[in-house]
Order: structure tokens, then sequence, then C-alpha cells
């Protein structure tokens, strides 16, 4: 109940400071894009715009968004509530993975991309960048500090997966966690031991954003209401 409760309250947040409005809008540009394009095309740059734009947003709105609650002082009534860390951060991959997934599968459709690999790489990758983004926006007083803190990230991120798509050290980054998300989006062959990588990556993550959480509450808890 307390984990759909935060789904339905992040959903409302997310309408009321656009999100959606948002992502309807760069979707229709995708769908113009698209179908400007010839067909041969079309299944690449629709991967590219799901995975660099609603894959993705976790890890670019996530500070924005955590900021907000705080500021709203939302943070400190969950610290002394009993909410867990982890409930929390399950109704921040519901929320943003949602409208990753909505996203995809317009694009998917449109471009004529088998739908299950696309959605399976946008969940994947949604939940990476989104736990990256809480771990960050818990350290974080400040939009600016947040920037700082997540170019880094994303270089960690981008980097090896724009070699590997380059066609260097391709055995070794084909088992990288974003590398396979993308070759998902792509309708290409993964290996169960990339498989393995990203779960391994999302366990690894979710651990230190729970804890990243629980520090930050801790911190909250004994602010006044």
């Amino acid at each position: 109940m307390r984990i759909s409760a935060l789904i339905r309250s992040d959903i409302r947040l997310q309408i009321r400071h656009g999100f959606y409005a948002l992502y309807i809008i760069l979707t229709t540009f995708y769908i113009l894009l698209l179908a400007a394009v010839p067909a041969s095309w079309k299944g690449i740059i629709a991967a590219f715009a799901i995975f660099f734009d609603p894959a993705t947003m976790g890890l670019f709105f996530m500070g924005a968004m955590m900021l907000f609650e705080r500021n709203q002082r939302i943070h400190q009534a969950l610290a002394v509530s009993p909410v867990l860390p982890k409930e929390y951060i399950y109704g921040k991959l519901a929320s943003f993975g949602l409208i990753s997934l909505l996203v995809a599968a317009v694009l998917a459709l449109v471009s004529k991309t088998p739908l299950l690999p696309v959605l399976a790489g946008t969940l994947l990758a949604s939940s990476l960048f989104t736990l990256l983004g809480i771990i960050a926006a818990a350290h974080i007083k400040s939009l600016n500090q947040f920037l700082l803190v997540s170019v880094p990230l994303e270089g960690i991120c981008y980097v090896p997966l724009l070699v590997y798509l380059m066609g260097y050290m391709h055995n070794i980054l084909s088992l990288f966690p974003t590398a396979v998300c993308m070759d998902l989006i792509l309708n290409k062959p993964v290996s169960i031991l990339g498989i393995s990588m990203v779960i391994a990556a999302f366990v690894l993550l979710f651990i230190l954003a729970q804890k990243s959480l629980a520090s930050m509450w801790k911190k909250e808890e004994g602010a006044t209401l």
C-alpha cells in the first residue's frame, strides 16, 4: 500500500511539474523526425532517441525532483514515517520507468521496431539511471551541485557505450551495462553474461541508493517539521 501511494504521489508531482507535457512535446518531435527519415534509418534513430532521452531521464531530472521534495519538507516527513528508503526508491523507479516505457513504446511502434526488446532495454536503462540520480541527489544541496556531480556519472555511462558503438573493444564493452541496454533497444542479441552484468549493476546501485537515502533521511530526521 505504501509503495502504491508513493508511486501515485510521484506521478501527480511529475504531471504538476510538466514532465508528461514535456515528453508529449518531445515524443511528437521524435515522431515527426522519424517520419522525415528513410525507413532504413528509423530503427537506429528511434533507438538513440529512446536511450539518450526517456531511458536516462532519471539521472537528468532526479536532482530537481528531490530538491523540490526537500524544499517542500517531504523528506523530513518521510524520515519520521514508516516509509522505508527502499520503498521510496521503488516509487521513483516505477514513476520514472512509466514515462520511459510509454515514450519508448510509441517510438518503437512508429519505427516498426520489435516492441519487447525495446521495452526491456528501456526499463533496465531507466532503472540504472534513476538509481544513479537518487545517489547523486542524496548528496547535494543545490541544482548546481547536482549538475557537477551528474556530469562525471554521465561520462562513466556514456563514454564506454560510445566507444563500443564505434566498434572498439567490442568483446569487453559488449558486457558494459549501458551497452547491453542499447543492444536490446537496437534489437541486437545479448549474452546471458551481459544481462547478468546489468542485474549486478542494478543490485549494487540499489544498495548504494538505499544507503545514500538513509543517510540523507537521518540528517532530515533532526530537522523541524
